[in-house]
């Protein structure tokens, strides 16, 4: 997973003081969204999910 914008807030926080607000925090849930769905990790979790047999009770 790429980790870049994470360590971009972050650092930013942490040695440039700069203070992380909500609309930070969304922009991140977004691109991480985007990174997941753009690698094709969502669809190898849906495939697995689909495969998986249910347990009976």
């Amino acid at each position: 997973m790429n980790l870049n914008t994470l360590f971009a807030l972050s650092g930013s926080a942490l040695f440039l003081g700069e203070i992380i607000t909500g609309s930070h925090l969304f922009g991140f849930l977004l691109i991480i969204i985007g990174v997941i769905l753009g690698s094709g990790a969502a669809e190898d979790l849906w495939k697995k999910r689909k495969t998986t047999p249910k347990p009976s009770l």
